[in-house]
């Protein structure tokens, strides 16, 4: 190739250096030879692999998820599954089930994932080399739930928190600056809870949620700057506690006392002092990434149910983890509301029940509580 070029360069250079047409001659001669060497050096390379011929996966091999509510399905890039020699699916080091799908699809059922986040491992082998593809994936579930009963709710309680005594009594906290109170009532009869005391805040006071931690009971305030606590049985306050941050949501699992602030974290405290500790705060992050405006919670079964503010949502949270793993929309409860009295506020208020095992359920000024059950089987991340 190199001769050729020389050849026409020469060939050029002798027919007339002297001539007008002797530049754009030499010019052309030049590019011809390199474009001839051009298409020789390629053809000694031979052709050029088809990346699904011989190979398993491109430079980019990678694996895409799409789920419904039966489960994940994986398709692949760059990747041919049927050149490995094997190959196994495992969500979070252990091995799942799974099942091949037309066009090299692979369908995982949702019993295979658990709610929360997940760590999906696909592991093969090909030509005595094993290798892995790894992807994050959030399994939030959408929890379903149905009416089982209502019972009427007083419309000018604007409700901040919502419980049941061990005793099945349910115990009321609301807010707004002087109107707020903290009512106890009585199931009288099959469809009515009837309130049969109260304490009344003072003054400047905006009450928020309330919790019961041993023999006392505890109330946020919004941003009064402290908290009250009552003896449980006797109703008499008994103290207030520094408290830096906004009160929002207060809940308790036995042994750790959680509050949220609005914010999209969830804290754990101390009250044992003369002020309150914050002893950790979680971070508190869905498939989307970090949540905000958590307000009134409830501990039930490992897990904290959250209303989210002004929404008509509550999340489930694994508090160990900060990981909402599922989400209950309640729009058709706030739409009822609304069609009775366009007044009302959102939704705010959870209260679950042991011994029936449901949710009571109510918002600001709504004319309503609402007792439900979920259609899922919630189980406690391990």
């Amino acid at each position: 190739m190199l001769f050729i070029s020389f050849f026409l360069g020469r060939f050029a250079y002798r027919k007339n250096r002297h001539s007008p047409l002797f530049m754009s001659f030499k010019t052309f001669c030049y590019f011809l030879a390199i474009f001839v060497s051009a298409c020789v050096f390629a053809s000694c390379k031979g052709p050029i692999p088809d990346d699904h011929e011989g190979t398993t996966e491109g430079p980019e091999a990678d694996f895409y998820i799409s789920s419904n509510d039966s489960g994940l399905t994986l398709s692949f890039s760059n990747f041919n599954i049927a050149n490995t020699d094997s190959f196994t699916i495992q969500v979070n080091k252990q091995p799942a089930a799974f099942r091949m799908l037309p066009d090299k699809l692979m369908f995982i059922p949702h019993d295979s994932v658990p709610p929360g986040r997940n760590i999906i491992n696909f592991a093969y082998r090909k030509n005595g080399v094993n290798d892995t593809l790894n992807k994050v994936y959030f399994h939030v579930l959408n929890i379903s739930y149905k009416v089982v009963n209502t019972y009427p709710h007083n419309r000018n309680y604007f409700t901040q928190g919502l419980l049941f005594t061990e005793n099945g009594d349910l115990v009321e906290s609301t807010g707004l600056t002087g109107q707020s109170r903290i009512l106890f009532y009585r199931k009288t009869g099959a469809k009515t809870f009837k309130p049969v005391d109260s304490i009344v805040n003072q003054g400047q006071e905006f009450g928020e949620g309330i919790a019961i931690v041993g023999h006392q009971l505890v109330q946020l305030l919004w941003q009064n700057g402290y908290i009250r606590i009552y003896d449980k049985s006797t109703r008499k306050h008994l103290r207030n506690l520094e408290y830096a941050r906004e009160g929002w949501g207060i809940c308790n699992d036995g042994n750790i006392i959680y509050t949220s602030d609005g914010s999209g974290y969830i804290h754990q405290i101390d009250i044992s002092g003369d002020k309150v500790n914050i002893l950790k705060s979680i971070q508190i992050s869905d498939e989307n990434g970090l949540i905000q405006h958590i307000n009134e919670l409830e501990f039930a079964n490992g897990l904290i149910f959250a209303n989210i503010w002004q929404t008509a949502m509550v999340y489930v949270i694994d508090p160990r983890a900060g990981l909402v793993i599922g989400k209950i929309d309640l729009s058709s409860l706030a739409m009822k509301e609304m069609q009775m009295n366009n007044t009302i506020d959102v939704l705010n208020g959870i209260a679950y029940n042991p011994s029936k095992n449901t949710y009571l359920l109510t918002g600001k000024n709504w004319g309503f509580f609402y007792e439900i059950q979920l259609e899922e089987n919630l189980v406690t991340p391990q």
